[in-house]
């Protein structure tokens, strides 16, 4: 018997449950110069454990030494002389092996060696192991849970447990929808694992399902199964809150770690701040400029500096990546005094600036019109940097020479790009696309760089597309635009609201704008919503050909879709309804134009102020010209009435046959002195 355990190898059912089994592969060998496996070898995870020997269908049997006597107890009795054959034969009854390896549990020390015996039966975690491993398969996770709180109520956990492996769980949980997020919590407690990595895989599994509440509740769990939250676990959770753009949250958790008594490190600090600058990027791109939204970004700036702050105070050292997300956050805020102030800090700390760090500034420069100021930057990346430019800052210099209309510059930057091995995308040739059509290259220079987009193997973007219609535009040339259009649509790329509004543009400038309304009705067709610009660009062609009545109709179809209009956009049918009131006194003396436009352009005034437009001076002397120009008398209610703006009445003749105007806290100005009298 003990020849038998020696050739079975040792199993440790404390560790790994490493099984090994060498009579087969080397018959010839005597069983005494078999090694045993060690827990957590390599034969494991290649599958030569318990799973692997029951798929060959051999009986496993489980010896054991339940007195530390030496003896060993056996449920079998057959054992074979031939060397090659030794085997303990066990009994088929998984119950009574169930119970074997019960009493290996609760006996210590523990001996135990699995042979290979007859082949007609199956030892009871085998059966378990497979059922799981084809459950994962086929993604049923609500049946791992079942199966494994089933083993836990049976005390039988040690069957599953050992070929486990959670991270390709994990992997399976993100590749089903919906993401079996509860599944998985479950999944964590029941197998015992007692890994802190099996929660930072959940939080990834949190942020992926978009239910970023339950990583909150994550660090209690951890305490509950008796284990303490670290650095990296809180660490994950505001990085995941960074990604959402949750700066609330992220600082919230930050609260929590330290009355924990648990130790920030650099990554902790720089996901706090990479999280502010996300919110100011979510801020920017689904908000007007407001008063409130200005007062959100500045906090969140204030925010993310005061992080730096609170590195020193905890003994972190700042880095590179600390100093460059401080950048991007100050160039959401549009804050560039404390941005230079940033950058001369890092300088003054000896910390190298990185092309992540010039492209941040550069950008910066770009927003706040300081182009040749950014310009300068660049060419100090050229000569400081050790690392090679990206992407990003080879895009952000280029615009700024469309800014200059200098060509010559802006091809120089895409040659030192191609120079560092730094593939160009559509949004690179677009940019300079750009440039070459503001520049005294021309616009043919734009279309040229079509070929060298096919030197260099990039197709075409909607971007490309977008670009050299707006160029058409800028042009009049309107079929060019549609023939670009089609090729678009052959190329299968599917049109945004930049290119709809360009080859809106393109119509509008060449006076076609029954050709501009039928491109609306296509982006309506093709699920893209119209904008402020949409309607702008449309409203802006129909006036340019005096055609009101369509102007008027506009600016109902995007009230009625609830697009909120602008001051400007208010300004221009408020220019277009005056224009035609002047139109109308010139040619017929004013009764018939004033009696029709002037309430128009009254109830176009109070819808803009209903959206919560703040109208500028400009825009109140347009509708007090509107105001003036009307030479008749009505009563309230009547057709023709014109009501006052604050919805009372009429402007109602003076003496003299002059009319009373109200009063809106503007200056009384004449006719003559709005738009050009």
């Amino acid at each position: 018997m003990a020849s038998a355990r020696c050739a079975a190898g040792l199993v440790s059912f404390k560790g790994c449950y490493s099984v090994h089994t060498q009579l087969r592969a080397n018959p010839g060998r005597s069983s005494s110069s078999l090694a045993p496996v060690k827990s957590g070898s390599r034969s494991r995870r290649k599958g030569d454990a318990l799973p692997r020997l029951a798929s060959r269908g051999a009986v496993c049997v489980v010896t054991t030494d339940l007195e530390g006597d030496g003896d060993t107890q056996s449920p079998a009795s057959t054992v074979s002389s031939s060397a090659e054959n030794v085997a303990v034969k066990f009994s088929a009854n998984r119950k009574r092996a169930g119970e074997a390896t019960s009493s290996i549990k609760s006996k210590s020390p523990v001996k135990a060696s699995l042979v290979k015996t007859e082949r007609h039966g199956m030892e009871a975690g085998t059966d378990v192991v497979q059922a799981y491993g084809q459950m994962l398969r086929n993604k049923k996770i609500g049946d791992i849970v079942k199966l494994l709180k089933k083993l836990k109520d049976d005390d039988a956990l040690d069957q599953l447990v050992p070929s486990i492996q959670y991270k390709h769980f994990f992997d399976v949980c993100r590749k089903c929808r919906p993401i079996p997020l509860k599944e998985a919590i479950q999944f964590t407690e029941a197998c015992e694992l007692y890994d802190k990595r099996m929660f930072t895989q959940l939080v990834g599994l949190c942020k992926a399902s978009g239910r970023l509440e339950e990583a909150f509740k994550l660090p209690r769990l951890m305490k509950k199964m008796g284990m303490k939250p670290d650095t990296v676990m809180y660490t994950s959770i505001i990085t995941a809150c960074a990604a959402k753009g949750d700066s609330n949250h992220a600082f919230e958790m930050f609260a929590t770690m330290k009355e924990e008594n648990v130790r920030p490190n650099e990554y902790t600090f720089t996901a706090l701040m990479h999280a502010c600058c996300q919110e100011m990027r979510g801020l920017k791109r689904s908000s007007a400029a407001d008063l409130t939204v200005e007062r959100r970004l500045k906090y969140l700036v204030d925010r993310a500096c005061s992080a730096l702050e609170t590195m020193t105070v905890f003994g972190v050292k700042p880095d590179i990546v600390a100093y460059n997300t401080l950048l991007d956050a100050c160039r959401h805020a549009g804050d560039i005094e404390r941005a230079f102030g940033y950058w001369e800090e890092l300088e003054r700390l000896g910390l190298e600036p990185t092309a992540i760090s010039y492209g941040t500034i550069m950008s910066l420069c770009g927003d706040a019109g300081e182009h040749l100021l950014g310009l300068r930057f660049y060419e100090e990346f050229k000569q400081r940097a050790s690392d090679r430019g990206t992407k990003e800052l080879y895009t952000c210099a280029i615009h700024m020479c469309s800014k200059e209309g200098d060509y010559d510059f802006a091809y120089a930057t895409f040659q030192d790009m191609l120079g560092a091995r730094v593939k160009p995308d559509g949004l690179v040739f677009a940019a300079l696309m750009d440039v070459a059509a503001r520049s005294a290259v021309g616009a043919e220079k734009a279309f040229e760089l079509l070929r060298e987009m096919e030197r260099v193997e990039v197709p075409p973007t909607v971007e490309v597309f977008a670009v050299l219609m707006g160029v058409c535009a800028r042009k009049g040339l309107p079929d060019r635009a549609a023939e670009l259009y089609e090729s678009m649509k052959e190329a299968k790329l599917a049109p945004t609201e930049d290119v709809f509004n360009s080859l809106m543009n393109a119509y509008g400038k060449s006076f076609q704008v029954t050709r501009a309304v039928a491109v609306l009705e296509a982006m309506k067709k093709a699920k893209v919503a119209p904008s402020q610009v949409t309607y702008g660009t449309l409203i802006h062609a129909a006036a340019t050909t005096d055609d009101t009545e369509h102007v008027l109709q506009l600016f109902q179809q995007m009230r009625h879709e609830g697009v909120v209009p602008t001051e400007a956009l208010c300004d221009m049918v408020l220019l277009a309804v005056l224009r035609r009131i002047r139109t109308g006194v010139n040619n017929n003396g004013g009764l018939p134009s004033a009696s029709v436009w002037v309430p128009k352009a009254v109830q176009v005034y109070r819808d803009c102020i209903m959206a919560g437009v703040r109208p500028k001076p400009k825009t109140l002397n347009k509708v007090l010209a509107c105001l003036r120009r009307t030479r008749f008398s009505a009563p309230p209610g009547t057709p023709g009435g014109a009501p006052g703006l604050m919805g009372g009445g009429v402007p109602q003749p003076m003496a003299g046959g002059q009319h009373e105007v109200p009063h809106f806290g503007a200056p009384h100005l004449r006719p003559s002195d709005s738009m050009g009298g």
